[in-house]
């Protein structure tokens, strides 16, 4: 993922974008289920308002929740209205000129509803739900939405929800032994190490009861380094052929973190809980492989 431009401003927001909404008929997000869909409610915008972000939530009615803003003389005014009862004017850094990338998502990380103001409605909907709760769209920030998965992870890694090492885990890379090539015939397999429990570098290495695990059950496996992209840290994993919900089992029971899975060349990052994050193709993160190839 390419760096985000916080220095990133629109010229204006009277361009003729931002004026689009939903309605009854029309709805711009999924609810969760078939009995959402019920329309859109959002009030509608007014004369010269426009939307310049669109927040949307994984409920039951696919709730949607929308920033707008409107000129009042030389001033640029915000405000932030929900589909319910929540209309609530935005104190900005500045009125004269669209907001930057990083003022925007400044006045998100500041902006707390009025009756539940001990914490930010960001991390109010994060702490009771999980951290993929919030999407968000913009016409103006096309990349509003990469920061809200991001921030949302930081989140979820700061209240323990996600492990600690969770952003280094995302960096693996693999060194593949000599007769690597059956592995890779296989539609999915595990990624398992039983090194380093729970993140900890000076935790028990259990990788020799984990082998004998793997043979005594029979498991095709084979040896997997996983890397920092430097190569300097190296951990001896098994690429193992079994199920996904059998692959977290062993996670679980040698303390690991999360295990790598690889469904047809495609990399996620499971954590214990089964929560799972693409990493994208597997084959490009092998260092050593220059004769990698799936078969499928």
């Amino acid at each position: 993922m390419q760096p985000i431009d916080f220095q990133q401003r629109p010229e204006t927001y009277w361009n003729g974008k931002g004026r689009h909404q939903g309605g009854g008929n029309f709805m711009r997000n999924s609810p969760a289920t078939p009995l959402g869909l019920v329309g859109e409610a959002l009030p509608e915008l007014e004369d010269e308002e426009v939307e310049i972000l669109l927040i949307k939530l994984r409920s039951t009615l696919g709730d949607v929740i929308s920033v707008r803003v409107r000129m009042e003389g030389e001033e640029i005014r915000y405000r932030i209205q929900d589909e319910y009862e929540w209309e609530q004017e935005l104190d900005v850094p500045q009125t004269t000129r669209p907001l930057s990338f990083q003022e925007l998502v400044d006045l998100l990380r500041t902006t707390c509803q009025e009756d539940f103001c001990e914490t930010t409605f960001l991390h109010l909907s994060w702490r009771d739900n999980d951290h993929l709760f919030l999407s968000m769209e913009s016409d103006f920030y096309p990349r509003i939405d990469d920061w809200c998965e991001m921030e949302a992870e930081t989140f979820a890694i700061d209240s323990g929800r996600l492990p600690k090492n969770w952003r280094l885990y995302q960096q693996t890379v693999f060194l593949l032994p000599d007769g690597y090539q059956p592995l890779l015939n296989q539609e999915t397999f595990a990624i398992i190490t039983a090194a380093n429990p729970l993140g900890d570098s000076g935790g028990t290495d259990q990788t020799e009861k984990f082998l004998e695990d793997l043979r005594q059950r029979d498991l095709e496996h084979y040896p997997i380094t996983g890397c920092s992209p430097d190569l300097t840290h190296q951990e001896e994993s098994f690429g193992v052929v079994i199920p996904l919900k059998d692959a977290l089992e062993f996670c679980r029971t040698y303390q690991q973190d999360a295990i790598f899975w690889v469904d047809r060349d495609q990399l996620e990052l499971v954590d214990r809980s089964g929560f799972r994050k693409t990493l994208g193709r597997f084959s490009e993160r092998v260092r050593n492989g220059g004769g990698a190839f799936f078969i499928h």
